[in-house]
């Protein structure tokens, strides 16, 4: 089935944990406790929930940290008698937050310190009494705790409704660390990305450039060849002579430039791995996929169930259908779509993949197909008409080949092949 990124967001009430009983009042003090929290990401989360549940607990100070390093916390919010406050550095060894990292949750209602005696805060801020409880996501990446501390003893048992509010803001905190962490790995693969467009798209250019260079440096060659031999069968004077023996010269020496300048910035070392270009296709999408919708463009995947592994280099690959997709997107601005759908499908065929990728927008001239790859050549007002050119690059470099055409549905269509080594 083709897989669809066309995402529809749904909105939900906050919802305490399904199947779980809380008498009356424990239910209104939690619920209007995990409300406090609503909408809030980032360290306005984290700061609501160490103020709020201290509140509710009564106790002196909240904290939530994460592991940091080994042996160390690094603080994300803490709460000193209804107020936040910087934390100092915590270590972990000898401490109630070591304990809860290996157990999970840990509970001291009286004399703390008599049970970690090496804990100087502790002493230092006349604790008493510590509950704690771990968080940590699936692959044990993302790890801390959630820890309330008081300087009297904790006169109630922990019931129920505390350790079920803990454990919601205790997944609270997870799904936020892992979605800014999602988000910042995001940033810096489009910031990689972005940097690495620039770079290919000047290489480009220069590459260009020289290439149109050298064909009238060419020319002039030939034309001062003919004009030396003219000069000698007429016994032009010898200063004239000279003159185009020194221009000569000159422009052997622009053509040779032009030519050292088209081979360094051809030689493009590729870093090459193992990679699934499968994933590559999915990373690519996701990346842009935000633009994608604000632009109603429906996406489309038709991916291969069979291996689809190769050498290459991943940042390249990604260069090549962002190039591609982007080349769609100003398609479709160009005029009214009212069902805008780019098209992705890979196969394999023998020891070769094909991506296919295709749109339904206005398509390619018939007299342009043949030129779409050359650099500067471009249909579209503003551009400078290297992105297609870039893409070409890149397959040739990686051992394979690409060829345009129309799709079924009128739109522009670009087949890719890679050798699967």
């Amino acid at each position: 089935m083709p897989e669809n990124t066309e995402v529809k967001e749904r909105v939900t009430s906050p919802q305490l944990h399904d199947g779980v009983t809380f008498d009356s009042k424990g239910n209104t003090v939690i619920t209007n406790c995990y409300q406090a929290v609503v909408g809030k990401t980032g360290a306005p989360l984290y700061t609501s929930i160490v103020k709020s549940l201290s509140q509710m607990v009564g106790v002196d100070f909240a904290h939530i940290g994460i592991v940091a390093a080994p042996g160390q916390i690094e603080t994300l919010a803490f709460c000193e008698r209804g107020s936040t406050s910087a934390a100092v550095p915590y270590q972990l060894i000898g401490t109630p937050c070591e304990r809860t990292l290996s157990k999970g949750f840990c509970v001291h209602l009286d004399n703390i310190q008599a049970h970690y005696p090496d804990d100087e805060l502790l002493k230092v801020y006349n604790i008493q009494s510590y509950i704690g409880m771990e968080f940590k996501n699936s692959t044990g990446d993302v790890r801390g705790l959630l820890c309330l501390y008081d300087t009297k003893p904790l006169q109630k048992p922990v019931g129920d409704n505390l350790f079920q509010l803990m454990t919601l803001f205790c997944e609270r905190i997870v799904t936020d660390i892992c979605r800014h962490k999602a988000e910042s790995q995001l940033e810096e693969l489009q910031q990689a990305l972005i940097d690495r467009t620039h770079k290919n798209a000047t290489r480009e250019i220069a590459t260009g450039i020289a290439h149109q260079i050298s064909q009238p440096l060419t020319a002039l060659m030939l034309y001062i060849n003919g004009c030396q031999d003219v000069a000698k069968k007429n016994n032009v004077a010898i200063e004239v002579q000279t003159l185009l023996q020194k221009i000569k010269h000159q422009a052997t020496r622009c053509l040779a430039t032009a030519k050292e300048i088209k081979s360094f910035l051809r030689t493009n070392e590729l870093v090459k791995s193992r990679v699934d270009v499968k994933a590559v296709i999915r990373e690519t999408v996701e990346l842009i996929r935000h633009d994608l919708q604000k632009q109603a463009i429906c996406t489309e995947l038709e991916l291969t169930e069979e291996a689809s592994f190769i050498e290459a280099d991943r940042y390249q690959l990604q260069q090549v259908l962002l190039n591609l997709i982007e080349n769609a997107r100003e398609a479709f601005d160009s005029r009214a779509n009212s069902a805008k759908r780019i098209t992705l499908e890979l196969k394999r065929a023998g020891q070769k993949l094909i991506l296919r990728f295709s749109d339904n927008g206005p398509g390619i001239e018939p007299s342009q197909l043949e030129r779409v790859f050359e650099p500067f050549v471009t249909s579209k007002a503003g551009g400078i008409g290297v992105g297609l050119s870039l893409v070409r690059a890149i397959v040739t470099a990686h051992g394979g080949q690409i060829a345009a055409t129309s799709s079924e549905s009128g739109g522009a269509c670009f087949v890719i092949e890679l050798p699967v080594r």
